[in-house]
């Protein structure tokens, strides 16, 4: 699994907008095939002083370019800021 980074949605009131976690991951085969690379966003919101998971948003790479031009460019609403851990 990588990190890819953090992207907001909404207003910039913290009670009313979203934070999504990017990230990508190799899911291999039980069989030992091939591993095929996925993305998807952790979407957490802040509910009654406490962040909270509100949708996890994940599919095959190949799924997410049927839908998106550039599905990097679109995931966690198209303002991913990257990871840079301290």
């Amino acid at each position: 699994m990588q990190i890819l980074g953090l992207g907001t949605c909404g207003p910039p009131d913290p009670a009313s907008r979203s934070y999504h976690l990017a990230f990508t991951a190799a899911v291999g085969s039980p069989t030992g095939g091939a591993a095929e690379r996925w993305l998807g966003s952790l979407e957490f919101v802040l509910r009654a002083d406490s962040w909270v998971f509100a949708l996890v948003f994940a599919d095959t790479v190949t799924a997410w370019e049927r839908v998106h031009g550039d599905p990097f460019e679109d995931v966690a609403c198209g303002n991913v800021q990257p990871w840079r851990p301290g």
